[in-house]
């Protein structure tokens, strides 16, 4: 993958491309968005079950918040012909939705809305499709026949629909012709609504998916399903999204541009996979703040997510907005003291157990860019295997050192947009990076420090430009 922050590139050192504003100190903010910004460059904060009491008083507050990505879970009554608003099924309405208070009702709640500011950004509407042991599931024809004439008979037109996009692309395979040719602007989509349908049936979620496709038909679609994606290449164009690569599965493959994520282990490589083929990709967390905190968030901004599930409105100063342009943090970067305007170097490129860290002129060499993983590391593009750790594992006045990648509470960094830029521990953020002495010479040892606030503890990030690396296989 290349993130791409800036559009054109002045020097390319090692195989890593500096930006132009390299040398210029860099805010820690996240890119808003405009009209020209394309769908698919955009990224979305939606609060969990945006549509339980306890999140907002309507969905209309929610959007008049300034969220743009709302989820419902979904799912039939026994006779297929209602569909409920819940997240259980004992208490099938329990929801904030107007009128009777099921699925249409909260459809109708958005397209009043919508009618009212008819203006707004393009509205990303999730429906989690549940299924619970004693309910029924959408395993019957009906239920997707029920569903699809819901949405058609409510919103209508103001649908963005899978055969919108293909005529966008030109292409017959959507999931081929947005690699190349994206999604449209956000101009063309005021006010319209796009439709995900995720999750379905305990055990067999993405092949229900393709179901739905068979009994609706994929140019009938009135929404795009978004299959669980486990795995980096099932956000490739030209291989199978997860269960979609047997014969009776393959055929609807082509319809499949969206994939539904937790933040497991590694869930950044797919992130940026999907963000690499024009993809989008919702990520979840069993721990529903998990986003919230700043470099959760810079994590998911950077690596490629669309919609993130996000339960603060906290913008963090606006660093952060709860919409904006994907990709527009950096997950590659050059670490550059403010005081010194040296970088955090890899003594000697060296790649073994406690090799020293020093502050160096910046050359852009790859032995001087870090990878941030999702597992808060901060990764050596010249070895991925090797994280930056303070010796003897300890959190304070300790020297940073190059060692194996693990488990170390050590090895996870907090990275902070405040008073400059901070790094600090994540297991005791009264600890910092800090040069030696508050040093500007050259060679001066990179530590950690208890937290003072001197400008030798503030850095800048440059990002840079660099092919995807899967550091699954390190």
């Amino acid at each position: 993958m290349k993130t791409q922050f800036w559009s054109t590139v002045t020097a390319m050192v090692l195989g890593v491309m500096i930006s132009p504003f390299a040398l210029a100190a860099w805010n820690w903010h996240a890119e808003g968005l405009n009209d020209t910004v394309k769908y698919n460059e955009a990224y979305w904060s939606r609060p969990h079950n945006t549509f339980e009491n306890s999140k907002f008083s309507s969905l209309g507050d929610a959007l008049n918040q300034g969220y743009r990505a709302i989820e419902l879970d979904i799912f039939p009554n026994s006779s297929y012909t209602n569909i409920f608003v819940s997240h259980d099924f004992i208490s099938n309405r329990n929801n904030h939705c107007g009128g009777d208070k099921y699925f249409m009702d909260c459809l109708k709640d958005i397209k009043n809305w919508s009618n009212v500011n008819p203006d707004h950004d393009v509205i990303s509407l999730q429906l989690d499709m549940k299924d619970f042991v004693i309910s029924p599931t959408w395993d019957s024809n009906n239920g997707f026949k029920t569903l699809k004439s819901m949405l058609d008979n409510v919103l209508g037109s103001k649908i963005y629909r899978p055969k919108d996009l293909k005529a966008y692309v030109g292409d017959s395979d959507i999931r081929r012709g947005v690699a190349t040719q994206g999604w449209p602007e956000l101009g063309s989509l005021k006010g319209k609504v796009i439709v995900f349908g995720l999750a379905g049936p305990i055990g067999n979620k993405n092949q229900t998916q393709s179901r739905m496709i068979d009994v609706i038909g994929g140019d009938n679609m009135p929404l795009f399903i978004c299959p669980e994606a486990t795995d980096p290449s099932h956000f490739v164009y030209n291989k199978p999204a997860n269960g979609f690569n047997a014969s009776n599965l393959s055929v609807n493959n082509k319809w499949v541009v969206c994939g539904n994520t937790g933040d497991g282990k590694y869930w950044a490589t797919l992130a940026a996979q999907a963000s690499n083929n024009n993809q989008l990709m919702a990520i979840w967390s069993s721990n529903e703040n998990a986003f919230d905190p700043y470099d959760k968030m810079m994590q998911a901004v950077g690596w490629g997510a669309t919609m993130i599930s996000r339960e603060t409105s906290n913008a963090y100063g606006n660093k952060i907005p709860l919409n904006g342009k994907r990709n527009s943090m950096p997950t590659h970067f050059m670490i550059q003291n403010i005081k010194s305007n040296f970088c955090v170097d890899v003594s000697g490129q060296g790649i073994s157990n406690g090799t020293s860290i020093v502050q160096w002129p910046c050359g852009g060499y790859q032995h001087q860019i870090f990878l941030y993983s999702d597992e808060f590391q901060l990764r050596a593009l010249h070895h991925p295997s090797y994280c930056l750790d303070p010796e003897g594992k300890s959190v304070g006045n300790s020297r940073v050192l190059l060692w194996n990648c693990g488990t170390q509470k050590t090895q996870k960094w907090t990275l902070s947009g405040d008073n400059g830029g901070l790094l600090l521990q994540n297991s005791n953020q009264n600890y910092t990076m800090a040069v030696a002495a508050g040093s500007t010479a050259a060679g001066a040892e990179v530590l950690t420090y208890q937290r003072l606030g001197g400008v030798d503890q503030n850095w800048r990030l440059i990002p840079v430009e660099s092919d995807f690396i899967d550091w699954r296989s390190y």
